[in-house]
């Protein structure tokens, strides 16, 4: 189950990287950061709960435990993700990752991240019923 799920966490830090570069380039250009930040986070969101109801039948998690685990792997994976890539590729300051994580000054992270945890769980109760 471990494996199925670090392999899931790659298809989704694939596609949030590329859905992040495409509101970056071309979104933000066209309606300003602030309201591409927003479609962002609700188009992220979008792409993490497509891709966890596809793959969480195929990781199996078999209790509420298991998927809550899943997502806090996951959430550790992306937000150590996260923040080296914006440290280390991206020279940010630390202040500047944590402004990225803070609702109250434009950041959405934190909303992403918390979806993220929440993911598998959503899909797994959704899915049993």
């Amino acid at each position: 189950m471990i494996i199925k799920a670090l392999i899931i966490w790659l298809l989704i830090a694939l596609a949030e990287t590329i859905q992040g570069i495409i509101r970056i380039k071309f979104v933000s250009r066209k309606i300003g950061e602030p309201l591409a930040k927003k479609l962002g986070i609700i188009s992220g969101c979008c792409l993490i709960f497509i891709i966890s109801w596809f793959t969480i039948p195929w990781i199996q998690p078999t209790t509420i435990i298991d998927s809550l685990l899943i997502g806090l792997l996951w959430l550790f994976l992306m937000l150590s993700f996260d923040i080296l890539l914006g440290r280390y590729v991206f020279h940010y300051s630390w202040k500047r990752i944590g402004y990225d994580f803070n609702i109250y000054r434009g950041g959405f992270l934190a909303i992403g991240m918390g979806f993220l945890f929440l993911a598998p769980t959503l899909v797994f109760v959704m899915r049993i019923n």
